[in-house]
């Protein structure tokens, strides 16, 4: 588009030239005679500084139809080829051809400069050149080849301008710099520096206060305490417990241990509404769930596994029930709590119960309570749940790591 545009702003290069028949009974007809390549120049600027890089545009439009075909010779307009003395090619860019039938336009785009001391104040003409071509015919026995012609681009003056007086008797590059600019860049160098310099001692004051640390704990043989789990992650790790206790029951029923996993994430899951100390021990994949423990996993891709732990009982969560205004308990919360604490009754008795018996109906029904309300407490956005994890508390790290 930017070609077609430069074609338009220079003017139409192609004149047809008419030519009439004879006087006679013939009725006069007129045919068109195009030249069959035409070539001009293009700049940016008319008048340039000596030195200064200036773009240099050839463009040039090639017949191209059924019959006739021109070819021209490219070889002569690369950048290495191309002689414009006194003018310097520095760069060129070869632009994609564009076709208008019959025509053919290309276009070369090149970065010229002047460097000389003698062509200040005066009109200096980018030469001519020659751009050769030949005709190619289509015809019945194939394309022919016609001989090489050539086309003569005509001169383009371009004004050079002065940098210098007149009595200069040379060009220098004038230095932009003071020497206040140069005062101002060291002090400003010093300053950084000696910012540099405080915040490297503020860190290495903190590195060698937690090497103390360290190495203190290290040799008390004291283990380092790690950061508790949220109540969210503890909430979701108990509904996780519950989903494969669940699997497990509809495959092989109820049994006394099963009940015991039960109790312990409903236990939790009350601690963690109360906000009461929920106990928290970070261990590895070996260690083994003691009864009363809940396994949770944390982190990128549940990397971190604790057990978890509370105390409760159902006669416990009565008393904090009754004194629920001292508590702070709400109406939902409240609610939330009973349905767990009569939970925690039913499989309190199947756990301990002597004779061993068993309600599956009765365990299903109070699963399914329970979890449902762990369900809605993990989804509450209330002020307890984050009470819960500020509260909770951590046992140190099995060796101390």
């Amino acid at each position: 588009m930017a070609l077609v545009m430069s074609v338009l702003m220079c003017g139409t290069p192609f004149e047809p030239r008419a030519s009439a028949q004879g006087d006679g009974a013939a009725p006069r007809s007129e045919t068109v005679e195009l030249e069959p390549l035409r070539c001009w120049w293009k700049t940016d600027s008319n008048a340039v500084h000596v030195a200064e890089r200036f773009t240099l545009a050839l463009t040039c439009a090639a017949l191209e139809s059924t019959r006739i075909t021109v070819v021209p010779d490219l070889t002569s307009l690369e950048p290495t080829s191309l002689q414009l003395l006194p003018f310097e090619v520095v760069t060129a860019i070869d632009h994609k051809d564009i076709r208008s039938a019959p025509w053919r336009y290309f276009q070369r785009e090149y970065t010229v400069r002047l460097v000389g001391a003698g062509f200040f104040g005066q009109d200096v003409d980018i030469p001519s050149i020659k751009v050769s071509y030949r005709i190619q015919s289509a015809g019945a026995a194939g394309n022919t080849e016609g001989r090489a012609r050539t086309y003569v681009l005509p001169a383009l003056p371009i004004r050079v301008l002065s940098l210098v007086p007149r009595k200069a008797t040379d060009i220098q590059d004038a230095s932009t710099g003071s020497f206040g600019d140069i005062e101002a860049r060291r002090m400003r160098g010093t300053e950084w520096l000696v910012g540099a310099a405080i915040f490297l001692s503020f860190a290495l004051v903190l590195a060698g206060l937690a090497v103390v640390r360290v190495a203190g704990q290290h040799r008390a043989g004291r283990p380092a305490v790690v950061r508790p789990l949220g109540s969210r992650t503890v909430l979701r790790g108990c509904l996780q417990e519950i989903a494969v206790l669940k699997e497990e029951v509809a495959r092989e029923g109820w049994s006394p241990e099963r009940a015991g996993r039960a109790l312990a994430a409903l236990r939790v899951a009350a601690a963690v509404a109360l906000a009461t100390p929920v106990a928290q021990e970070v261990v590895d994949r070996k260690r083994p769930v003691r009864e009363g423990q809940l396994m949770v996993r944390a982190g990128i891709l549940g990397r971190k596994r604790a057990v978890v732990s509370a105390p409760l009982t159902p006669a416990s969560l009565e008393r904090f029930l009754a004194d629920r205004d001292s508590m702070g308990l709400t109406s939902r919360l409240a609610a939330a709590l009973e349905q767990i604490r009569d939970a925690l009754r039913v499989f309190d008795a199947a756990r301990y119960k002597r004779d061993g018996a068993l309600d599956p109906a009765a365990l299903d029904v109070a699963l399914d309570n329970g979890a449902g309300e762990i369900r809605r407490l993990q989804h509450a956005n209330v002020w307890w749940g984050l009470r819960a994890t500020r509260t909770a508390r951590t046992i140190p790290r099995e060796g101390g790591a």
